[in-house]
């Protein structure tokens, strides 16, 4: 279970890597299973999120979920605030509180269950699944020895020191983002409007993707730092942060690894170090953006 405080990116990790580490032993965990088992685990200042997200009429994907997560952590971050004190702040009338304490979820539960499918309780409340995680947990411990890296799913900054980078010119990149993507348009080129494309966000709010365009950028190669270009991102004015698709530059460039040392690329047999770790699950990736649009290479 995830603890107030806990690092959300690393609990993400955790339970990424037993799964895989569980199908690497021929016990494959389902992708229903493993957003179920993320769902039940989280803090109580995450309750919020897991309403908007049980309430959705769609199927809830790992990387819905995750990507979701990730958001609102970035967010509770940025104003300060953590835990339940930092979520009930956040999310205006999503909790109630008194006396500084806890009073649970506003309302009870209507619906079905995402686990069991019943009616009138919560996914964390779910006997079936507190049921299943225990045996599942149970089988983990004896058959999986626990690894202490963290490979998965990253958040890392691009660009300039974090402590020199405005938040204009700061991006995130996670697994998550099925497109490159920027709140604003002033690097780049061959822009194009597109019809509005509703994007949704971690807190269920939306914003929209209005054009696409190129943006040049400098980045560390096996020969050395070369300019190339990232392509088709997405212009989203009111995205808080740029995001940088690791999906989509491992689909059109190759694969990206995270070691203990830092994040890495893998094109053609030729292996380069992309960024150093800072801190856990962070790591500062070596990308300018550029004002040139000439480029010897296309990222996209």
């Amino acid at each position: 279970m995830m603890d107030e405080g806990d690092d959300v990116l690393e609990h993400i990790n955790k339970l990424k890597t037993l799964a895989e580490q569980l199908d690497a032993v021929g016990a494959p965990v389902s992708e229903d299973d493993l957003v179920i088992t993320l769902l039940g685990s989280l803090s109580e200042s995450y309750q919020f999120l897991i309403t908007a997200l049980e309430s959705r009429a769609d199927s809830l994907s790992w990387e819905l979920v995750t990507s979701r997560l990730l958001h609102e952590d970035m967010k509770r971050k940025e104003q300060g605030g953590g835990g339940v004190d930092g979520a009930a702040h956040g999310q205006g009338q999503a909790f109630m509180v008194n006396n500084n304490k806890r009073k649970g979820r506003p309302v009870k539960k209507t619906g079905a269950c995402h686990n069991c499918g019943k009616q009138g309780h919560w996914i964390a409340e779910c006997p079936s699944r507190v049921q299943n995680d225990a045996e599942r947990y149970r089988s983990q411990r004896a058959n999986v020895a626990q690894d202490e890296e963290d490979p998965g799913d990253y958040l890392f900054s691009v660009g300039r020191t974090s402590s020199a980078a405005k938040p204009s010119d700061m991006w995130l990149v996670d697994s998550g983002a099925t497109q490159h993507m920027t709140s604003s348009k002033t690097y780049m080129r061959n822009y194009k409007t597109m019809a509005p494309v509703d994007v949704h966000l971690a807190d269920d709010g939306v914003v929209q993707a209005v054009g696409t365009g190129d943006i040049v950028m400098s980045m560390k190669t096996p020969r050395g730092m070369k300019k190339g270009v990232l392509t088709n991102v997405w212009h989203i004015p009111k995205l808080s942060r740029n995001l940088f698709s690791v999906g989509r530059f491992t689909k059109d460039v190759g694969p990206v690894t995270f070691e203990s040392d830092g994040c890495f690329a893998d094109n053609k047999g030729l292996k380069w170090q992309l960024g150093a770790r800072e801190g856990k699950g962070l790591f500062k990736l070596c990308i300018v953006v550029k004002k040139a649009p000439r480029a010897a290479a296309v990222y996209r």
